[in-house]
Parts: C-alpha cells; sequence; structure tokens
C-alpha cells in the first residue's frame, strides 16, 4: 500500500520547474510529482495549504529520498548495490527528514553529494559526509589504496 506525502508548493521557489513544465507541456502539478516520484515510492498530492516543519523542497529531500529508496526498495535499480549488499539507513534517518538534515546540514556546493566513508559501512551517523566528485572517486569499493612508506 502506497503511503501518501504531503507537499506545500511555493510557487516562487520553482523557477526551475517552470521551464521544464512548459517545455513538456505538463502542468505544474504533473511536473513536480513527477520530480518527487523519481526519487520516491509515494503517491504525491500536492496541497497548498499544509506547510510541513522543513520543506520537502529542500535540494537535500530528493538526496534523502534517493537513500531511502536505494537501500530500502528492491524495484530500485540501484537497490543491488545498497540494500541488496546490506546497507541500510539510520532507523531515525529512515523515519525523519529533519533528523537527517539536522545531522548532514545543507549541502555546501550542488558540485557536492553524499558519501559514505566506509563503502561498505551504512548510512549513519559518524559515516556519512558530503563530498566532491574526486572525493567520491577515491573513495569507491574498487578503489586501490597505495600506501605511502
Amino acid at each position: 500500500m502506497k503511503r501518501q506525502l504531503k507537499v506545500y508548493v511555493n510557487p516562487d521557489s520553482l523557477k526551475n520547474f517552470r521551464t521544464k513544465c512548459s517545455q513538456n507541456e505538463i502542468s505544474m502539478s504533473e511536473c513536480i510529482e513527477k520530480f518527487l516520484l523519481k526519487y520516491v515510492n509515494d503517491e504525491i498530492t500536492i496541497c497548498k495549504e499544509d506547510k510541513p516543519k522543513i520543506s520537502t523542497l529542500h535540494e537535500e529531500y530528493p538526496i534523502w529520498a534517493a537513500i531511502k529508496d536505494r537501500c530500502l526498495n528492491p524495484n530500485n535499480q540501484s537497490y543491488k548495490y545498497y540494500g541488496g549488499r546490506g546497507i541500510k539507513i539510520f532507523i531515525d534517518w529512515e523515519n525523519s527528514f529533519e533528523s537527517f538534515f539536522n545531522y548532514i546540514g545543507k549541502r555546501p556546493s550542488p558540485k557536492h553529494s553524499i558519501d559514505r566513508i566506509d563503502v561498505n559501512g551504512n548510512y549513519e551517523p559518524g559515516n556519512v559526509r558530503w563530498a566532491t566528485i574526486k572525493q567520491q572517486a577515491n573513495n569507491k569499493r574498487n578503489s586501490k589504496k597505495k600506501e605511502v612508506k
């Protein structure tokens, strides 16, 4: 059974969606719904009167939702590399974007993405950070570590 997620939509903060929506000739609601459904396996209700404590339109929200999806959803194409390998998400973060956001903070720049320090460890306190592409490239399961003598 799918959950229903209420999302407060502030039209002024959705400038980047407007162009995409008009190019695809779909309504703003449909565009937002497609964007969020890409990251969350939920039915989305666009609701202009209910404001959540922390907006689900934070740029960090889809990152959190994608972590959950690849760890918990066997239908996610990346599940085999995450949930399928036993990678889990800290239970407090699984249940609360606010808890995740309070720990990890704002993304430093668009060049940063979420990274697990121990690539075989879980998404949990002490094992996640914002990292650049270069940092992540050096932190892979197949990375060879050089020992400096």
